[in-house]
């Protein structure tokens, strides 16, 4: 992958194993650039351009933008949305159609009974395997003890899940130890996730570290 942006001249390469770093220690670039990927993210219309195979693909289908690590919660609305859409998927197949259907049936006969004892008839309009889901609150369960832990797992689901490849975490290394870094990054390699850090200063470099740097007086290398 390739990640490029009017407001700088690098050309920041991304691939499986090793960690990219973007260091930009410009206050105003950094947040000229971290505005810009939020809102392509997001949805919106920006100026960076990642590419694969040089060839644009759209940030928000193929990226995850990680900027709260205290606390870290694995249990995003990107997560819990796509869990209840992989559930109805599953629910709705030609091995769970039946038993799901007789599930929301019994429910609704459940309510009916139940609405006998007041003075007006009830309907279920928006009964659906989605909306008993939604009211059961299912989210995943982290099964990390360690905040950086459940960073990776996080990484991993969202991978699954939704299919995408990279991670753009913003001042990760203001959160956690050189040490723990340095083994996150191993198993961010030897589990082939894609992942830049974009940092608003100088950190000692990791091993197998891809580093970019933009200092205060907008000079590259």
């Amino acid at each position: 992958m390739k990640l490029v942006s009017p407001l700088f001249n690098s050309i920041i390469e991304i691939s499986d194993g090793a960690v990219a770093s973007l260091v930009i220690e410009n206050q105003d670039l950094f947040r000229a650039f971290l505005t810009d990927i939020a809102l392509q993210i997001g949805g919106e219309d920006g100026q960076a351009v990642l590419s694969r195979d040089n060839k644009p693909i759209a940030l928000s289908k193929n990226a995850e933008l990680l900027r709260e690590f205290a606390p870290f919660e694995i249990n995003t609305k990107t997560m819990q949305t796509r869990i209840v859409s992989e559930l109805e998927t599953f629910a709705s197949n030609e091995t769970n159609w039946l038993r799901t259907s007789e599930l929301i049936g019994q429910f609704e006969r459940f309510i009916t009974d139940l609405s006998l004892e007041l003075p007006c008839d009830v309907e279920c309009s928006k009964l659906t395997f989605g909306s008993m889901l939604k009211a059961a609150g299912v989210s995943a369960i982290c099964r990390s003890d360690e905040p950086i832990g459940a960073v990776l797992e996080y990484m991993e689901l969202i991978r699954a899940l939704c299919g995408r490849r990279l991670f753009i975490a913003v001042n990760m290394r203001s959160f956690f130890s050189d040490q723990k870094m340095e083994l996150f990054a191993k198993d961010v390699i030897a589990k082939k996730l894609v992942l830049l850090l974009l940092e608003g200063c100088d950190r000692p470099r990791l091993e197998n570290e891809r580093r970019w740097t933009i200092d205060r007086d907008l000079c590259e290398f």
